[in-house]
């Protein structure tokens, strides 16, 4: 029917990195919660975006 799902705020309640990957091929899409980033060093963001790519680009 043309539906797409995009999961988000991936880091709060039940969207967690787990969730994602086990349902990653019906996933269309992801928005991260940005708040888990705020005491974060720039290199952790940085890191943990490149992980997300890096399993995007897989699936």
């Amino acid at each position: 029917m043309g539906y797409r799902i995009f999961v988000d705020d991936i880091g709060t309640g039940r969207n967690t990195l787990s969730h994602v990957q086990d349902n990653v091929n019906l996933v269309d899409g992801i928005k991260f919660a940005w708040q888990h980033f705020k005491e974060d060093s720039c290199q952790i963001s940085i890191s943990f975006l490149k992980e997300w790519d890096n399993l995007a680009k897989k699936k």
